[in-house]
């Protein structure tokens, strides 16, 4: 019977996860092009212990 160790990620978890990432950067990509598309910004920030924070803002025409 397999050990389970919670240092070791089973591979399945592994694909799963990276499925997910691949989703985000994706998501994040689309979101660039838009805001940059509309003359506006996006970056992110650290949050210590939390991760990051992405940000963005849209310039609105006079």
């Amino acid at each position: 019977m397999h050990e389970f160790n919670r240092n070791t990620m089973p591979i399945d978890r592994f694909y799963k996860y990276c499925d997910r990432l691949k989703r985000l950067e994706l998501r994040l990509h689309l979101l660039r092009q838009v805001i940059e598309a509309n003359n506006g910004k996006i970056w992110a920030k650290k949050v210590l212990s939390q991760g990051a924070k992405f940000c963005f803002n849209l310039l609105g025409k006079n």
